[in-house]
């Protein structure tokens, strides 16, 4: 990591680790909202952050740190899917940019979301920990989960689908009290 900074003086580097570590939850927000798989979103991440640091000396300061790391997350994603065919999922270019517009209005709150995520995960039960881990951090498709717990597919389709209404209402709930919704 030291390496990956000891291109600018310190000066540069706190200012730019200052507005990233701000902005880091919206930009991964971004991402894995254009990307379904959390491991190639957060791959993206990392290219995008070296590439925000190389190009650091082009940002203007005062300006939206934000929606300029939002532009370069952008062409990275859109990079990925033209270099990645093998993805399952797939957005015309034109949808992406359609759904890039509004994100830095749309990921203004994320940062809340996030904590209020966060909090709710540990009001799940380890069964639905384990479950929400391998379906979203480790990518197991909801077949082979299916067969991992010996149950119908369509079980688990239910049980996801109760956590994540779970989580949803969760969220609102913290998110009213806060005043952040």
């Amino acid at each position: 990591m030291r390496e990956f900074f000891n291109q600018g003086n310190s000066e540069e580097v706190q200012q730019f680790l200052r507005l990233y570590l701000k902005h880091q939850k919206s930009i991964f927000g971004y991402i894995v909202s254009m990307l379904p798989n959390w491991a190639e979103a957060d791959d993206i991440l990392q290219e995008t952050t070296e590439i925000m640091w190389r190009k650091f000396a082009d940002f203007e300061p005062g300006t939206n740190f934000s929606a300029w790391a939002t532009k370069i997350a952008r062409l990275q994603v859109l990079r990925h899917y033209r270099n990645h065919s093998t993805s399952h999922i797939r957005f015309d270019s034109d949808l992406l940019e359609l759904l890039s517009e509004d994100s830095p209005c749309a990921f203004d709150d994320i940062d809340h979301r996030v904590l209020a995520l966060q909090e709710c995960m540990t009001k799940l039960t380890d069964n639905q920990k384990n479950l929400i881990k391998m379906r979203y951090y480790q990518t197991i498709p909801v077949k082979e989960m299916a067969v991992r717990a010996r149950k119908p597919a369509h079980t688990i389709y239910k049980l996801l689908s109760r956590i994540h209404q779970s989580l949803m209402l969760c969220i609102r709930r913290r998110m009213r009290v806060e005043g952040t919704l």
